[in-house]
């Protein structure tokens, strides 16, 4: 049987772990938008720019570069269709 002592510490410990956690989280947020900001145009360099990899500029137009999220997860058709094999207008 736990005892108050130990379910605080392990209450202790959890907060601690989630802390942790979300200031990893926090930091690694930062990272990847320092970079972004590096990569992107003069113009936007001030900005609070997340919802893309960068923004690029040409002519005059300031064009977001959308993330690089990899080739899309093939899709096994077979398990999409229909197990029946004759349809009701048959009978």
């Amino acid at each position: 049987m736990e005892t108050i002592k130990d379910k605080l510490a392990n209450q202790i410990k959890k907060e601690v772990d989630r802390a942790q956690k979300e200031a990893d989280r926090k930091a690694a947020e930062s990272a990847a938008h320092e970079a972004k900001i590096a990569n992107s145009v003069a113009m936007f360099k001030n900005t609070r720019v997340t919802s893309c990899s960068k923004i690029l500029a040409k002519n005059g137009q300031a064009v977001c570069l959308a993330f690089n999220n990899g080739a899309a997860k093939p899709i096994d058709l077979s398990t999409k269709r229909s197990s029946e094999t004759q349809s009701f207008s048959a009978y």
